[in-house]
Formats: structure tokens, C-alpha cells, sequence
């Protein structure tokens, strides 16, 4: 096999003018594969461009996390008074139905209910370490917690003369120096919500002036050194969340409760 060429035989003109032109074609295909394409670096403008390509989407993805955050923060918060629900469940199985009295402050006697030591929570960290402290009476969206004014002060309070009561309201009327039955607290009628302070001053009793039309909120209250009579509407779009006798779970808005729908804020009746 010779591949079209004889030893003895001189080159055609054609085969000689593809011979010689082979070398030159692999000189030409090497050069090519070994030529380096030089780089380019961004310039001032396309970095611009990236840069704020990266600012409009985090500007976009940001509300939605914060959303998502706070919707956690909310189911947590939630939790936390289903576990104060049951435990009221519990002490009033033991205590023949009976709520606990009050004096403004969680008694040591419930907060056992709770896994706390203390008689109320103090939410300061030094306090915390002192006394303990219960986990279901901080609400993860709470941002006044840590204030100095708070010190003394869960995330939760109860509804205060409506619900709980204590010795010094019997002069009102018979049977309000106590805390009510819990089974005879309607199922519509907070127990515990979201507050500023161990109590909450329902509306029906303190009185507060308000304005719907300013997305409901108080003008003034009783006592100007508790605005919203500690009621805290902390949550997405001004609810917050209540316990009720049946130890569910319920979100209401801020209007809602003040304008005591469904009755939801109770009366001084002792049946």
C-alpha cells in the first residue's frame, strides 16, 4: 500500500502542490491553538448596572422575608398562649374552676403552672438569671421588652376586673372582689393578649376615647402612663393574639377589640 504515490515514480504537479502545502496548514492550525484571547475587564458603567440589578432584587425579596419572619414570630407568639391557656386549664382543675386572683401581677402560684419560680416575669437578663423565668411569656415580636419600663413586665396580660379580680373590687359590686369561674367564662371573652404589662384595662371599664378613622387607635386613655390601657397590637397589620376559656388561640385587629365585637372584652358579670 502506497497511498497513491510509487517510490520509483516522479510527482505529479497536483501531488506536489498539496505536499508542500500541508506543513503550512499545521504551522497555521498550532499558531491558532496556541494564541492566548486577552481579557476584559468590567468597566465603571457595567459595574453600575450589576450593583444596582442586586439592590432591586433585594429590595423586592426583603418585605417578603420580613413577612415570613414575623409570620413565624406571630405562630410562636400564638404557641405561647395556648401554653397559658393550659396552663390556667390546670390551675383551675386544681383550684375547683376558679381563676387566680390578682393584684395586678401573675401570683407565684400560677406561674408554677408555667415552669417559672418567680411570681412574675422579670425580662432583663440579670433579673432573668435571678428569678428564671417562664419561655411562653415572651413574645418574639415584642420589641419594648428590654426597656427599663418594661422591667417587671411579660409580653401577656390578662383582662383585668372583667376576668380577674382580686379582694379590693368587692366594694363595686357583689362577687367582683374574685377572679371568675373558668368554665363559666364565655368562650368569646379573652383571658390572656398582647400587652405592655401583666394586665389589660379593657375599654368597657377604663375608658379611652378613640378614632376609627385614625385606623383606630386611642387618643387618649384613663392614664396617660398606660397608653392603649397596655393593650399591643404588635403584629402585621395591628392584631394580636388572645386566648380564650377553651384554651384556642384567636388573631383579632386592634378595631376589632375596641369596638368589643363579639364581646370579646366581657363584662363585670359574675355568673
Amino acid at each position: 500500500m502506497h497511498n497513491g504515490l510509487h517510490p520509483n515514480r516522479p510527482l505529479m504537479a497536483s501531488q506536489r502542490s498539496r505536499c508542500s502545502a500541508l506543513p503550512e496548514d499545521i504551522s497555521f492550525v498550532r499558531l491558532s491553538m496556541n494564541r492566548t484571547i486577552p481579557s476584559r475587564a468590567f468597566t465603571l458603567v457595567e459595574l453600575i448596572v450589576v450593583i444596582g440589578i442586586i439592590a432591586l432584587l433585594i429590595s423586592i425579596l426583603l418585605p417578603s422575608l420580613n413577612r415570613a419572619r414575623e409570620s413565624a414570630r406571630k405562630v410562636t407568639c400564638g404557641s405561647n398562649l395556648r401554653q397559658i391557656g393550659l396552663g390556667l386549664r390546670m390551675y383551675a382543675q386544681d383550684f375547683k374552676g376558679q381563676l387566680f386572683p390578682v393584684d395586678r401581677y401573675y401570683t407565684e402560684i400560677f406561674m408554677k403552672y408555667l415552669g417559672d419560680k418567680a411570681n412574675y416575669l422579670l425580662p432583663g437578663a440579670a433579673q432573668k438569671a435571678i428569678y428564671g423565668g417562664s419561655p411562653y411569656l415572651t413574645c418574639p415580636s415584642n420589641m419594648e421588652i428590654d426597656n427599663a419600663a418594661h422591667l417587671g413586665r411579660a409580653s401577656y396580660g390578662y383582662n383585668y376586673i372583667n376576668v380577674f379580680s382580686y379582694a379590693a373590687w368587692e366594694y363595686r359590686s357583689p362577687g367582683l372582689g374574685k377572679s371568675r369561674n373558668m368554665d363559666k367564662v364565655k368562650n368569646n371573652i379573652f383571658l390572656f393578649t398582647d400587652g405592655a404589662a401583666d394586665y389589660i384595662m379593657p375599654f368597657t371599664i377604663f375608658d379611652a376615647r378613640y378614632d376609627l378613622e385614625a385606623n383606630g387607635a386611642p387618643l387618649d386613655t384613663f392614664d396617660p402612663g398606660y397608653p392603649f390601657n397596655n393593650l399591643r397590637p404588635r403584629h402585621a397589620n395591628k392584631t394580636l393574639n388572645c386566648v380564650f376559656s377553651d384554651t384556642s388561640v384567636r388573631s383579632v385587629t386592634f378595631k376589632e377589640f375596641l369596638l368589643n365585637e363579639d364581646g370579646i372584652q366581657g363584662s363585670l358579670d359574675r355568673p
